[in-house]
């Protein structure tokens, strides 16, 4: 690859980084070029064998396949289709892993928490501009919940665990950076902006993500594991009690689903109580099918063929609010052992960052479908590429 198309790509790698928290609209024209690039490296050919060795590489071409196959079964076409497309980055996965350069890898989390700094000042805005409506003009925000949403550009649903995952960056960039007191004041400065962005975001999942990165962190700058339990034994439950105490978003929401599950039997329709029901029938859905499932985007459509009398009433779901029972609905046993094979292999090949955000996924996956919501799908195969080995399995040779 000649420099110049080289600095084009290298640039492209950033800028994906930086729009990672905005709408996937901003990220689709940089990736596209990171594959131009690509294409038209000189040394195509013998870069694509490599890359093709690899078993990381290979479980995401894989992971796409399943879905692609599941389309000749299903009774949803468009729903399908619609999946395929979500899951589109999982077969170009190889690219970025191709042109993501390790020794960046600051780079591309600077790039990253900036662009998550602006989404994160637009968001306090919106807040202001809530309490304040005579006084501020209304702010960019995304609408999913109406009057209560302050996220820019995604749901408070997708948001949080980005903004989880920005918050961990900072902590590592503290953890092994130097003394430099201006360097310091600054990202105490974007730690405060992301964290408390988090605090009134309500979004459940982006805690649940950052108890396990800060769990990650903790153990990784402990000299041992047994000091890294010890601190998380006082560490993580003393922070979590002060954040119920201390915001009452915080406490609210909590609240709220607790509340919600003791009153599942009397009240399904809430936020909690719908997607346990969506958990029960997905389940049975997928007793029915257990080998090959629903098809890609089956759901759906099979969905109503197994509502149980007590929930009739209740809203059809096309995701079930949990990634392992939608692709278990949907592909069956073969599905779920290729979800859980893309996790371990990405642990496997990842540094310890990129390890932390693989079990950061396999926790957040079990709440909400993230590896099929765009931006945290994208968030997923660009950071597993950026941290995971460039090492060639087959062919033993180191790609640069």
């Amino acid at each position: 690859m000649s420099k110049s198309m080289s600095s084009i790509q290298q640039l492209s790698m950033i800028a994906i980084a930086f729009f990672l928290p905005f709408h996937m609209t901003f990220i689709y024209p940089f990736f596209s070029i990171v594959i131009f690039c690509e294409v038209f490296n000189k040394d195509f050919i013998k870069r694509q064998k490599t890359m093709l060795s690899s078993p990381l590489v290979l479980c995401f071409i894989l992971y796409f396949f399943l879905h692609l196959l599941g389309l000749l079964w299903t009774s949803d076409l468009e729903e399908g289709l619609d999946t395929i497309n979500r899951n589109v980055p999982f077969l170009l996965f190889g690219f970025l892993w191709l042109a993501a350069k390790y020794e960046k890898r600051n780079l591309y989390m600077f790039a990253f928490v900036t662009g998550l700094s602006i989404c994160s000042l637009l968001a306090h805005y919106n807040l202001l501009q809530q309490i304040y409506p005579s006084y501020l003009i209304e702010g960019i925000v995304s609408g999913k919940r109406g009057g209560e949403e302050t996220s820019p550009f995604l749901s408070h649903l997708t948001f949080a665990p980005i903004l989880a995952v920005g918050i961990y960056f900072i902590v590592w960039s503290f953890l092994s950076a130097g003394k430099n007191i201006k360097h310091l004041i600054i990202k105490f400065g974007a730690l405060l902006l992301l964290f408390s962005n988090l605090v009134f975001s309500t979004g459940r999942a982006g805690f649940l993500m950052l108890i396990v990165l800060a769990c990650s962190a903790i153990i990784n700058s402990s000299k041992n594991i047994r000091v890294g339990f010890f601190k998380l034994i006082f560490i993580i439950p003393l922070c979590a009690l002060s954040i119920y105490f201390i915001s009452e978003n915080v406490k609210n929401r909590v609240d709220a689903g607790f509340n919600d599950v003791q009153t599942f039997s009397q009240n399904p329709n809430s936020s909690i109580g719908l997607r346990m029901v969506f958990a029960i029938q997905s389940f049975d859905l997928f007793l029915q099918n257990p080998f090959f499932g629903t098809g890609t985007g089956g759901l759906r459509s099979q969905y109503e063929k197994v509502v149980r009398p007590e929930f009739e009433n209740l809203v059809t779901p096309n995701n079930p609010h949990n990634q392992y029972l939608m692709i278990s609905s949907n592909l069956g046993v073969i599905g779920l052992a290729a979800l859980l094979l893309l996790f371990f292999l990405s642990f496997k090949y990842s540094d310890s960052r990129g390890k932390a955000i693989v079990l950061g996924y396999v926790v957040i996956c079990l709440v909400e479908s993230y590896l099929w919501r765009a931006n945290t799908s994208f968030l997923f195969v660009y950071f597993i590429s950026v941290f995971s080995q460039r090492q060639s399995f087959l062919f033993s040779s180191t790609i640069k």
